[in-house]
């Protein structure tokens, strides 16, 4: 099973990690802590390093906090580790992670079209954006959402 370091535990994140715990073994990171109690059984609370040297690092915080987040994680991403984010905007986002991140990473960027109101039904029918940046798994990571969303 790969690993899932998710930098960022806000409502986004609490969430999707049902959905995501099956296929993933997770670990989750958040700047001002994560309340005891609040993560489904199974999931880590580990330091930001830990979650960021994770086969699949997946970035879940509000934009600004990006410039602070990246330089914190760059040296701990590993060689071959596919970064994402799921920030609703691109281009900063982008810039951002390929000036910060290393280039033995691939980088994905995506935009969920959802959130934990318009899935709180689930989330058969609901799309992601897609933006491969510096990547060869893009098909890869179009096809584990396309079988999520189904």
């Amino acid at each position: 099973m790969q690993t899932l370091g998710i930098i960022g535990c806000g409502a986004f994140t609490k969430f999707m990690l049902p959905y995501l715990q099956p296929h993933f073994k997770i670990s989750v990171w958040n700047r001002s802590g994560i309340k005891a109690g609040t993560l489904p059984e199974g999931i880590a609370d580990v330091p930001i390093a830990e979650a960021a040297a994770c086969e699949i690092v997946a970035l879940s915080v509000p934009i600004p906090a990006f410039i602070q987040i990246l330089p914190q994680i760059a040296e701990y991403i590993q060689p071959g580790a596919l970064v994402m984010d799921v920030a609703s905007v691109k281009v900063r986002p982008v810039e951002l992670m390929l000036e910060y991140l290393p280039p033995h990473c691939e980088i994905i960027s995506t935009h969920p079209l959802f959130g934990p109101e318009s899935g709180k039904d689930g989330l058969a029918g609901l799309r992601v954006a897609v933006a491969e940046v510096r990547t060869e798994r893009t098909q890869c990571v179009v096809d584990f959402f396309a079988k999520q969303l189904g």
